[in-house]
């Protein structure tokens, strides 16, 4: 009978601390989440931010299956990778170097045998689209060289 009460008594124990650990766990979750109420999709840098190699340009992960709404333009490289979950799924721009990012519209001249290929014969005679690129500006490279010694 005592040894039941000592492992009954054990058992409150530990899930009195299991509790208080579990109460701080989700108080360091509320503070890793460094960006709860911002924007998950969409242009994560704005035009004329500088960007570092490999950063997220622009995020893509709302639409996993529709057309992208940006496109990658130069020293910008499109990732797409499908997980097993909504938090591994990763779409959208990268920056290949560091530099500057800037936006631009652009004419759109989708692939042949695509779905928007087939929308363009049925526009009106000489309308375009125009869709947006991202484009990472490189840092100008400094070749100021000095020789040291010769020998």
């Amino acid at each position: 009978m005592n040894r039941l009460l000592s492992k009954s008594h054990s058992l409150i124990t530990t899930s009195e601390r299991t509790a208080k650990a579990v109460a701080k766990s989700r108080l360091v979750l509320k503070e890793r989440n460094p960006r709860k109420g911002t924007k998950t999709f969409g242009a994560m840098i704005e035009e004329g931010e500088p960007v570092k190699m490999g950063q997220l340009i622009w995020n893509q992960a709302q639409n996993q299956n529709g057309p992208w709404s940006c496109l990658p333009g130069a020293n910008a490289e499109p990732i797409f990778e499908m997980g097993w979950n909504e938090f591994t799924n990763k779409k959208g721009i990268y920056a290949l170097c560091d530099g500057t990012v800037r936006y631009t519209k652009e004419m759109f001249i989708p692939a042949k045998n695509t779905r928007l290929a087939g929308e363009i014969t049925k526009m009106p005679a000489g309308s375009f689209i125009y869709k947006l690129h991202c484009h990472v500006v490189p840092k100008p490279i400094n070749n100021n060289f000095k020789l040291v010694d010769l020998s």
